[in-house]
């Protein structure tokens, strides 16, 4: 099949896309695993309530998912990103001022909401390119891999020093430096959107996002239920 053309402002639209996902998603990985630590040593509630705060961000984050998709469709799709990775930064900071389990929950609701309108339109700039680069989606996930363990080995570096507030305020300020390097990358060519979805037929990616979903949803409950019993 003959690849499409790609426009100019193409590779640099896709590359701030996965400086976004690394600068998102490794603050994201390592809060996953923080905040049910945090949240019993310093807030000091209980693995019921610790439960109830991390499942609150994950129904919030799922229920938005299809309204994110809808705006991701008819918006344009960076500012989308950026928005979504500024709801995130705002819930780490949210996190780091917290004092009791109030503003705890707030920012789980803001980082549930954050997260969808950022992941959702992120890929959807990714599937942009799927035409014409095979390895767009291989490429998301190479810089969003290598953006959690460098989150996660200087977050547990620096939390002795920089004790938990300080390593939320660090992930906000990660996720705000995403938010500008998004919103202020090229728009979208105008007709990127209909060759991209003729060049790359979306049903053969069914399979391959059931079982990633599945995967992803043992792992995260099995995650959890380790860090509850610790």
């Amino acid at each position: 099949m003959k690849s499409s053309p790609v426009a100019p402002s193409a590779p640099v639209r896709q590359s701030a896309a996965r400086w976004s996902a690394a600068l998102v998603g490794g603050p994201a990985d390592l809060l996953d695993f923080l905040i049910p630590l945090w949240a019993g040593a310093a807030l000091g509630l209980n693995a019921t309530v610790i439960g109830i705060l991390v499942a609150t961000e994950l129904f919030v984050s799922f229920a938005a998912r299809f309204p994110a998709g809808l705006l991701a469709d008819m918006w344009e799709r960076r500012i989308i990103v950026a928005t979504g990775a500024v709801l995130y930064g705002l819930s780490c900071a949210g996190y780091a001022l917290s004092t009791g389990p109030a503003m705890a929950f707030f920012s789980a609701v803001l980082g549930g909401l954050g997260g969808a309108l950022f992941w959702v339109a992120l890929r959807a700039i990714v599937s942009e390119s799927a035409g014409s680069d095979s390895f767009a989606f291989p490429k998301l996930m190479t810089w969003q891999e290598t953006g959690s363990w460098v989150a996660f080995v200087a977050g547990l570096t620096l939390i002795g020093s920089l004790n938990f507030q300080g390593v939320f305020l660090a992930a906000s300020g990660a996720c705000f430096v995403s938010a500008v390097m998004i919103a202020t990358a090229p728009r979208r060519p105008a007709a990127s959107s209909k060759r991209a979805e003729s060049d790359f037929p979306t049903q053969r990616l069914r399979p391959m996002l059931l079982a990633t979903g599945l995967t992803s949803l043992a792992e995260a409950a099995i995650g959890l239920l380790l860090l509850l019993h610790l």
